[in-house]
């Protein structure tokens, strides 16, 4: 939060990138990305 910005907000904005993602690129490539960006996701959780 060094930046100012919620870490919530941010969390959930990178939830739905994820999922409009995967609605652009299938759903296998779609899980793919989606470890990356949780893995984003889990570590503003800390």
């Amino acid at each position: 939060n060094s930046l100012g910005v919620p870490i919530g907000a941010t969390v959930q904005s990178i939830q739905a990138i994820k999922e409009a993602a995967a609605a652009l690129v299938g759903p296998a490539a779609g899980r793919e990305l989606g470890v990356y960006l949780d893995y984003i996701s889990s570590g503003l959780g800390n």
